[in-house]
Formats: structure tokens, C-alpha cells, sequence
């Protein structure tokens, strides 16, 4: 059954991307996503994929990837990522840092962990270390 989610979706903001600006990494904005526990690690994916509407904020490069068989594990959103898996320290920041950040801002989530391809990985792109799960934002 559905029930309606309060998100905080975290983005780059365009200081960062732009400006290289450390201060002000990100740019949040709330939303209300309403879906099922099955349902809404992927809502939130699907929304943090599209482009923002907060001002300031950049995309976060989520729509290149298949993160279609990400699911909620209890408490844990695991994250699985497919799809050619490049980019730079940045990409791979802005995407590590979006996704966690917006996942944890979802009741009842407490950790995120990342998979690629189905498979456990050390890294997405081979910068940040996915190889336990976040509990903390970055």
C-alpha cells in the first residue's frame, strides 16, 4: 500500500560544478513522493534522474544509468547501478553524494549501499569507495 514519503533530493549545485565552490556543495529540495516500501527507493531514484527545479542546482547525472533492480533490503536502499560506468572524481562525487543523501532523507531508510551490475563493487567509477554501505551523509 502506498503512503506518502518526505524526500529531501540533494543536487550538485552549480557553485560546485561551475565554481569548483567546497563550501556549498549542494542544493536540496523537499518533496513529497507517495509509493509503496517496494516502490520508493526506486520514486526517489527516478526523481533525483530528472532535471531539478530547485534553483541553483545542477544534475546529478542519474539518467545515463539503469537503476531500475534497486530495492529496499529492511532498512537498507540497496542501490544497483548498470550501465557504462565512467566519469571523473566529480561525476562520481555528485552521483555517490546525491544518492545517498536523498536516500537517507526517507523515513525509515538508515543505510545505503551500492552495487554495480548486481555485484558488489569497490567503487563506482573508480574514485569513491562503495565497498560498505552509508549511513551518514556525505
Amino acid at each position: 500500500e502506498e503512503q506518502s514519503y518526505k524526500v529531501a533530493l540533494t543536487y550538485p549545485s552549480s557553485d560546485y560544478i561551475v565554481n569548483g565552490d567546497e563550501e556549498n556543495k549542494k542544493v536540496t529540495e523537499q518533496v513529497t513522493i507517495d509509493a509503496s516500501k517496494d516502490d520508493i527507493v526506486n520514486k526517489v531514484l527516478e526523481q533525483l534522474a530528472q532535471s531539478p527545479k530547485a534553483e541553483g542546482a545542477e544534475s546529478v547525472g542519474l539518467d545515463k544509468f539503469d537503476f531500475s533492480k534497486s530495492k529496499l533490503d529492511g532498512t537498507t536502499a540497496v542501490v544497483d547501478l548498470s550501465g557504462d560506468l565512467s566519469g571523473g572524481s566529480l561525476e562520481e562525487d555528485v552521483l555517490a553524494r546525491s544518492i545517498v543523501n536523498s536516500l537517507l532523507s526517507v523515513d525509515g531508510i538508515k543505510a545505503v549501499e551500492f552495487t554495480v551490475n548486481g555485484e558488489k563493487a569497490e567503487s563506482l567509477m573508480g574514485h569513491v569507495d562503495i565497498s560498505e554501505p552509508f549511513t551518514k551523509n556525505l
